[in-house]
């Protein structure tokens, strides 16, 4: 394909109506800002037969879902064609194989672990304290049993987090470190 002096629609027009229209639809991705001839080219040498056609524009879309996802900005068109990117895009696994994973307390699980965030975060955070990570939870129960404070009937987490907070900066000024007794 002769690109020298052509523009994208041009070089779209030298292409099967079939692959005129699916290089439309994978533009229409939003990919980063980049040369649409550079696209066309690619998308030429890229794609052989209809079927790997509608196999790279679906895997597009799902590299367009994975990174608004993790907030990460697309790549161009022409690097992710010319990278064979759709190669290793994730499939998404078909509604039977997808099971709602519910975390013991009953939520649904965010993490491979099988944990929502609140029970992962109980499990596997962790502070810096006195020079050596500890587990975030023993630690605030411990500083909170050191302060007396603990939680009333009928007081809702929220209403103690506010209780806690209030008689932590009482004691200590607006510092943000405790210190173990």
């Amino acid at each position: 394909m002769a690109v020298a002096g052509k523009s994208s629609d041009e070089l779209l027009k030298a292409l099967p109506a079939w692959k005129q229209s699916d290089f439309n639809e994978f533009w229409k991705i939003g990919w980063r800002s980049g040369s649409k001839q550079q696209a066309v080219v690619a998308w030429e040498r890229a794609i052989k037969d209809r079927d790997q056609s509608t196999m790279v524009v679906a895997a597009a879309k799902r590299y367009k879902d994975i990174c608004a996802k993790n907030d990460t900005p697309l790549t161009m068109a022409a690097t992710w064609l010319n990278q064979a990117r759709w190669e290793t895009v994730p499939a998404v696994k078909p509604e039977q194989e997808r099971v709602s994973a519910v975390c013991a307390c009953g939520r649904e699980a965010q993490h491979d672990t099988g944990d929502c965030d609140a029970c992962w975060a109980d499990k596997y955070s962790y502070q810096l304290h006195k020079g050596e990570f500890v587990a975030y939870k023993p630690l605030l129960a411990q500083q909170l049993k050191a302060m007396d404070l603990w939680i009333k009937d009928g007081e809702t987490r929220s209403d103690f987090s506010d209780r806690c907070r209030a008689e932590f900066h009482r004691r200590h000024g607006n510092t943000l470190h405790f210190k173990a007794r």
